[in-house]
């Protein structure tokens, strides 16, 4: 049923990024570019976030799951393309940071989770997983020596061309 195929599709999706930020946080912080005063301020609004984003989830059919992917990714790769780089902007104060956050804990699970039941893909889980334990340290050496402006383009294309693709799926 093609409702359930999304469900596993980003509930593996949600498992793997469990795995992979965590590989993707220790290579970084080996570079000393995780600001851990930060990440603790944010964790309680994502995890907040996450939980609502998850009952959201549990409400929406599988096909709207999808459309709501694909038009995040277009949003989202568009806005990499022609937005400007932020870096070194002010944060919010500790309210705004703490609503950013919990938007950003709603929209992961929106968008990592289909369900009531987090079904997970064991070796696509598995693939993904042995493949960031390789990788993710080869990511964050390019992050820190390619310009941000074109490392942000070059991820608008690869998500451009994945929301191309499931757009076209859904026809």
């Amino acid at each position: 049923a093609p409702d359930i195929l999304i469900k596993v599709a980003v509930g593996t999706s949600l498992a793997t990024i469990v795995i992979t930020a965590c590989m993707s946080i220790y290579s970084h912080h080996r570079k000393g570019a995780v600001d851990w005063a930060l990440f603790r301020q944010m964790t309680p609004g994502v995890l907040i976030g996450s939980v609502l984003g998850g009952l959201i989830a549990d409400a929406v059919p599988g096909r709207w799951m999808v459309i709501g992917f694909v038009l995040f990714l277009f949003a989202i790769s568009a806005n990499m393309a022609w937005g400007r780089v932020h870096a070194g902007r002010a944060l919010p104060g500790l309210p705004g940071l703490s609503a950013v956050s919990g938007g950003v804990g709603v929209v992961s699970a929106l968008m990592g989770i289909g369900g009531g039941s987090l079904d997970v893909n064991l070796p696509a889980f598995g693939g993904v997983v042995a493949s960031s334990v390789l990788f993710a340290p080869l990511g964050a050496w390019l992050a820190h020596r390619l310009p941000d402006r074109l490392l942000k383009r070059i991820f608008a294309v690869f998500l451009f061309l994945l929301a191309s693709r499931m757009a076209y799926a859904l026809l």
